[in-house]
């Protein structure tokens, strides 16, 4: 620490602030070493929220409920309902043997404030089986709104700001989308 702010530790410059990165695992340490429960992470989250940058949230799918191929239907489809205005879809693909390694569906833009991804990460991992994955990476003003939120809701806020950005529908003959049902989000 110099003068009681950070120092970044290479240049030692005061007031560079601290990067944190946790992946599942990470976190999963923070637990098992240190005792931290998802609620308290929470609790760390509303008190860090007024500094969070970029805040990267996931929720995983071990049922097939987000099925990377109706999530691609659906879009092609115009049967997504969503904030975001745009989306892309990618399917890796090995070229000696043509053997798919998974898709992804990436909805919104990477430079906006918020931005989802959903993909097979079971693909992406070389494991057997279901496991799909929607993240939400939210930046600067959005960041520090979904700390806040995580704080006091705990982890389970992740799936009501997924659907308050993005809803999949049955199309009826109803000309306003948003009041199309939704099918299995």
């Amino acid at each position: 620490l110099y003068a009681g702010r950070p120092a970044n530790l290479v240049t030692g410059q005061p007031g560079m602030g601290v990067h944190v990165s946790a992946s599942g695992q990470g976190v999963r340490e923070l637990e098992e070493r240190w005792g931290l429960t998802s609620s308290s992470m929470a609790a760390l989250l509303g008190q860090l929220a007024p500094r969070i940058a970029r805040l990267d949230l996931a929720v995983d799918d071990r049922e097939g409920l987000v099925d990377l191929g109706r999530v691609t239907e659906a879009v092609h489809a115009g049967t997504v309902v969503s904030r975001w205005r745009s989306s892309e879809v990618h399917e890796s693909v090995e070229l000696d043997s043509g053997r798919s390694l998974g898709r992804s569906a990436y909805l919104g833009r990477r430079v906006s404030d918020m931005y989802c991804r959903i993909y097979d990460k079971a693909a992406q991992m070389g494991v057997e089986g279901t496991w799909n994955r929607v993240e939400i990476e939210a930046k600067r003003e959005r960041a520090r709104a979904l700390a806040a939120l995580v704080s006091v809701q705990g982890l389970r806020a992740t799936a009501g700001v997924l659907r308050g950005y993005v809803d999949f529908k049955v199309r009826t003959e109803d000309g306003h989308r948003d009041r199309w049902p939704t099918a299995w989000w």
